[in-house]
């Protein structure tokens, strides 16, 4: 087996595991597990063309460009500098999200949500985003072992029937279109195909080369699976997760859920800081904004945000997945139909507009 092409899968696959896992036991436990199996199925389909598309983008490209290079190629200035600022608000939006996060990791340590748990939270990861992110790259391992070990202390503890939540329940039209927005937030790891792409070339000049399509599958395919356990855990834990997960996990002795918190508050951190760091490097690099400012946008941005309002778990991945994300995978396609005209995958890429505008409308009437 080609050493650099696992490397890829763990690299795709441990890039879309994050936060969005804690959406996933309440999400498809209010659609029956039949259904999730579906759901994730389904999605992991469209996430694997998206990250297949964006690499096969890359690869048309010297190494070194990103993303926004890619939409100031393929779109006219106006139009790629509104993506660019819509990309930024999805990053200052993530980051939010491991805000609302911090408190609930918090709670099972302390026994209750402390807002000083939240402020060190952010102090910490604020500080650490001013790193370049090789100094800090150790922390991807570190967050990504912390994150698979809650999972099997989550799994090893689930001991109780599924009962009710195999089949799926009377389905109604906001039931059918409530998974679109958290899976379309939990299976995104788009940003990790400049890695894989980088990793084939190095492979390919070795005389070992492998797909990129194949790195796709595999990743997103084993990141979806890995969800599906998780909620199978949780909901063996308890026939009724809480929309975070985590403060449902009431039933675990002390020691475990402190141990989980900790593991929990790690796991984040890492995110925390990778993502502020891309955050603040695209907005010094690519939109050219005074660095003061810019350091002061991803600093300041997230807690603006949850002081605001916008820390509702479940409410804010929704809407990270549904507009977002939604909006950021429409845009690789774009990108797709114009740097790959003559792919066999050209008439899938109607139907991937289809399901991104459906998940846009069911989050656009679920917010009026």
């Amino acid at each position: 087996m080609n050493k650099s092409f696992l490397i890829s899968v763990t690299i795709l696959a441990g890039t879309i595991l994050g936060a969005g896992i804690f959406s996933l036991p309440y999400i498809l436990g209010q659609v029956g597990l039949v259904l999730a199996a579906a759901y994730l199925l389904f999605f992991g389909l469209v996430y694997f063309l998206v990250h297949l598309f964006y690499g096969e983008a890359l690869k048309t490209a010297p190494p070194g460009h990103n993303f926004l290079y890619f939409l100031r190629e393929s779109m006219n200035p106006w139009a790629s500098q509104a993506s660019s600022i819509v990309v930024l608000a999805e990053f200052l939006l993530i980051l939010t999200v491991y805000l609302i996060l911090a408190p609930a990791f918090g709670a099972l340590i302390f026994g209750v949500a402390a807002r000083p748990v939240l402020l060190v939270f952010w102090a910490l990861g604020s500080l650490f985003i001013f790193f370049r992110l090789s100094v800090v790259g150790w922390t991807e391992f570190f967050g990504v072992a912390a994150l698979v070990a809650f999972i099997a202390v989550v799994f090893g503890f689930g001991s109780g029937p599924l009962g009710a939540q195999v089949w799926p329940p009377a389905l109604n039209w906001p039931l059918v279109f409530l998974p679109f927005g958290p899976l379309l937030f939990s299976l995104a790891g788009r940003s990790a195909m400049a890695q894989v792409v980088e990793k084939e070339r190095e492979s390919a000049k070795a005389g070992a080369p492998f797909s990129i399509g194949r790195v796709a599958f595999w990743g997103t395919f084993l990141a979806a699976a890995v969800y599906f356990a998780f909620a199978i855990g949780v909901l063996r834990l308890t026939s009724h997760p809480t929309p975070d997960t985590l403060s449902g996990l009431t039933g675990l002795p002390p020691a475990a859920l402190a141990v989980l918190g900790v593991m929990g508050l790690v796991a984040i951190w890492k995110s925390y800081i990778v993502i502020g760091l891309n955050a603040k490097e695209m907005l010094d690099l690519d939109l050219k904004w005074p660095k003061v400012l810019g350091a002061l946008a991803v600093v300041a941005g997230p807690p603006i945000f949850y002081f605001l309002g916008l820390n509702n778990f479940l409410s804010v991945i929704g809407l990270l997945g549904g507009l977002f994300l939604a909006f950021d995978s429409a845009l690789v396609v774009h990108i797709w139909r114009r740097l790959v005209p003559r792919s066999r995958w050209r008439p899938v890429s109607w139907a991937l507009y289809a399901i991104f505008l459906a998940a846009a409308v069911y989050e656009i009437i679920s917010l009026a």
